[in-house]
């Protein structure tokens, strides 16, 4: 029997929505310690270190002290962009939401200060951070970082816009559409009716989630009719602009996803989940967005964990589809029907259900009638 696939009903995290903006504020005389010093990096107020929760212990606190009296002094101001890295995803949700201030314009002769090894170079061959902070009137010559602790005079340090698996505001949707507003240009939106796929087959190692078998559901998509779109040979702009003028997008479950709050609102989304608990960041996007997206899973998925993933260069988790053509098939019917899929749901819901009860029925029946024979006649089997 075919595999078939089933909605998330489960979400790991919590979504809550602000509507008011973070707080934010200038903070002068700040102690900054690059990531070069290991555990103790980050930006301190006195002995607090910012936007963490934990207390130093009494020996950091030493060191931290020890490092503020010999630390060179930068007369500046500086917006404060947090821990860069160099993963797309971990970007969008962490450090560009520090930048919702910026959002309403006025961000040229904005210094940048962040955390990271990276210099300019490298943060240019990222790709998606010089388009980005372009369209908030910010160059990448604006971003500062130090290899050495130095007190700062001034930064301003906005609080994120988006917390992780946990909440968000109002503000990081307008930070995004300020960043996706001038790439949609001469764009229709809603204008292709074709659905396209976002497809992971080249995504590199050293990423979360690998679907062993993504080829065999490529192929079946293809096969009915949806467009197969690879995001890494695409720049943010164009991903943007497809979001944009399809009419609904497909997908497994990622950051390739989030592009879509750099787009138009109320995107048509089908994801393709790993298991039944879908991340609250999927919920947390669609909600700013007012998406009418819907996320499944497949009956029978089999995975290997990789707890040292990092270390080996390989994925996290390697999962695969028992019966990749009838996921296809499931998914492409549901984007050629999208007003139609919550009636579809509920009525395979029900008829899973209904047969869940039938086998139950019949056991207990089968159940009761031996009872009754060996009743009747107690030397029978």
């Amino acid at each position: 029997m075919p595999a078939g696939i089933r909605r998330c009903t489960e979400v790991e995290g919590a979504c809550a929505i602000h509507e008011a903006p973070p707080d934010i504020r200038l903070c002068t005389d700040l102690l900054y310690v690059p990531v070069e010093y290991g555990a103790l990096w980050g930006l301190y107020e006195g002995g607090v270190r910012i936007d963490r929760d934990a207390p130093l212990d009494a020996d950091a606190a030493r060191q931290v002290a020890d490092l503020r009296a010999s630390a060179a002094r930068v007369d500046a101001r500086f917006h404060y962009l947090g821990d860069v890295v160099d993963h797309f995803g971990h970007f969008v949700v962490g450090s560009l939401s520090r930048l919702w201030p910026l959002a309403a314009g006025g961000g040229a002769g904005t210094l940048l200060l962040y955390h990271g090894a990276q210099d300019i170079e490298r943060l240019r061959g990222l790709g998606f951070l010089e388009p980005m902070l372009g369209s908030l009137g910010v160059g990448l010559d604006a971003l500062r970082n130090f290899r050495v602790p130095v007190r700062l005079a001034e930064v301003v340090v906005a609080e994120r816009a988006f917390r992780e698996n946990h909440a968000a505001s109002r503000a990081y949707d307008e930070l995004c559409k300020a960043i996706g507003r001038p790439w949609l240009a001469g764009v229709a939106v809603d204008g292709e009716a074709r659905p396209a796929y976002l497809s992971k087959l080249r995504l590199p190692p050293g990423s979360l989630h690998k679907l062993e078998n993504e080829a065999d559901l490529v192929r079946e998509l293809e096969r009915r009719g949806v467009d197969v779109v690879v995001p890494e040979e695409l720049d943010l702009r164009a991903q943007v602009r497809l979001f944009a003028e399809r009419r609904t997008v497909l997908g497994l479950t990622g950051s390739a996803l989030h592009v879509c709050l750099f787009a138009a609102p109320e995107r048509r989304i089908l994801g393709l989940n790993w298991c039944r608990r879908l991340n609250a960041n999927l919920p947390l996007f669609d909600a700013l967005n007012r998406n009418r997206a819907h996320y499944y899973y497949a009956d029978g998925v089999t995975w290997i964990r990789n707890d040292a993933y990092a270390a080996e260069r390989d994925y996290f988790l390697r999962w695969s589809l028992p019966d990749p053509a009838s996921v296809a098939a499931a998914l492409a019917e549901r984007a050629a029907d999208v007003d139609g899929i919550a009636a579809r749901d509920a009525r395979e819901a029900a008829g899973r259900a209904g047969g869940l009860l039938a086998r139950s029925v019949g056991a207990a029946g089968r159940g009761a009638r031996a009872g009754l024979r060996r009743l009747l006649r107690p030397d029978a089997p």
